[in-house]
């Protein structure tokens, strides 16, 4: 597989970034890959955004990578990567690694405190908040990618192996050894739009001497104080400041292997993020539909005994391309009422239910918490989904289903009884059997 743009570059969901910008655009020295390595940097991406639930906001690890990549293989890179992330769960006062915007602020504001200290870089902020220069937001453009964007790859190299040991806090140092270095430029600046030019200007080529001098530098300032613990996350500049409505973008839907069954891949796409990401390591098999192996709850059950251990997404079709499933983290299997929620493998609160109707937009609603009831399967009847009123309800014979109000995801009907959603929405209905066209059980493995 052949993996192209957009892929996750961990840099969105800020007013200042568009959603999806090209790696190229993310990743500045990405020229010194060749085709296949440019490859494998992708496929980490990939790797990583589907894996790994604490990466929010971190534009600094695609960067990372390359320069991992030019010294080691692609799976020695990957686990220094899993390693570093791994460090990252530990309570610390100060991250090992940036990983989201709130992270992101408050390194903004230690930088620009400790800045401000003597012996530090006190007169360039004094200048540069003199101009007008709104110093978060300067500083966040300059920190936010770790200083890939403004460093040359020979400097860039000596900060991630700083940056390997101490974490960080070798980003503050070189930013403001940086600014140290462009001292004399910043002073000269008459406006706030020349300070931006000079911050974002780089050098391609550095001698050995001008890094270790540049390393000296930032070892010697007298940075004192990391801990985050008391510096507020508020947000007071747009351009970091999350996006409104903004959804995490996972850009893909599951691989799909022959049978893929009549699932849109809008669907699919939609209700992705929502799986867990130790479950979407998995791929959809479908293991039960009833056109192919009978309309039979017993033949339905049996199917999904032999993938007992794994996590399912079922979909029922209503007319007028409705749709309504949900995602359990274990498969269907006979009950004696509801199955008791600590034999799960996997939390019961990645649970969800989703509806598509009319081939609009898809709405996800969430496991509540609010009982102890998730699903229960028996061949008298039937499959359940959810309690305190089923959010979904197949009966026996697989080919009629109903929809209520449920507390175990806090939603409303899924699907109309008729043909018109208003008559869900006014709550009329409710628990009446309705046809279905198709029903499709697909096991994550």
């Amino acid at each position: 597989v052949e993996f192209q743009d957009p892929v996750p570059t961990f840099c969105q969901g800020v007013q200042g970034i568009d959603d999806a910008p090209p790696l190229k655009a993310v990743v500045k020295h990405l020229w010194l890959l060749k085709p296949q390595g440019q490859h494998i940097l992708r496929r980490l991406l990939w790797v990583s955004q589907l894996t790994s639930h604490q990466i929010e906001f971190c534009p600094f690890l695609p960067n990372l990578m390359l320069v991992l990549l030019t010294f080691f293989t692609e799976a020695e890179t990957m686990f220094i990567i899993s390693e570093l992330l791994l460090g990252t769960e530990a309570p610390s006062d100060y991250p090992k690694i940036i990983l989201n915007l709130s992270q992101m602020q408050k390194q903004v504001k230690v930088f620009i405190r400790e800045g401000k200290k003597r012996g530090s870089i006190p007169e360039i902020l004094a200048h540069m908040e003199g101009l007008g220069v709104n110093l978060e937001e300067a500083v966040t453009r300059f920190l936010q990618d770790g200083l890939a964007s403004k460093l040359p790859f020979r400097t860039l190299t000596r900060l991630v192996g700083a940056f390997l040991v101490e974490g960080s806090e070798v980003i503050l140092r070189f930013g403001m050894a940086l600014l140290k270095r462009k001292q004399e430029s910043i002073l000269a600046c008459k406006t706030a739009a020349e300070v931006a030019q000079v911050l974002d200007y780089s050098e391609d080529q550095v001698t050995h001497e001008e890094v270790e001098a540049l390393s000296k530098v930032a070892y010697s300032l007298p940075i004192k104080n990391l801990s985050m613990a008391r510096v507020s996350s508020s947000w007071k500049i747009s351009y970091a400041a999350p996006k409104q409505s903004y959804e995490k973008h996972l850009f893909c839907r599951p691989r799909l292997y022959e049978p893929r069954g009549n699932v849109p891949n809008a669907v699919w796409e939609a209700i992705w993020p929502w799986v867990p990401a130790n479950c979407r390591v998995y791929d959809p098999h479908l293991v039960y539909v009833p056109v192919m192996d009978g309309t039979s709850l017993r033949t339905c059950l049996e199917k999904c005994k032999k993938n007992k251990d794994a996590a399912m997404v079922f979909f029922a079709y209503g007319k007028n391309l409705d749709i309504m499933g949900g995602f359990s983290p274990t498969i269907w299997a006979r009950t004696s009422g509801y199955l008791d929620l600590m034999s799960f493998a996997r939390a019961a609160e990645d649970a969800f239910v989703f509806r598509r109707l009319q081939g609009g937009s898809v709405d996800v609603y969430p496991w509540t918490g609010a009982n102890q009831m998730l699903l229960q399967a028996s061949e008298m009847n039937g499959l359940v989904f959810g309690g305190d009123d089923a959010a979904i309800h197949i009966n026996k014979d697989l080919q009629r289903a109903s929809s209520s109000s449920c507390k175990s995801f806090n939603s409303p009907p899924l699907l109309p009884t008729g043909g018109h959603q208003a008559d869900v929405d006014a709550g009329q209905g409710i628990g009446d059997w309705f046809e279905i066209v198709r029903f499709e059980v697909f096991a994550l493995k």
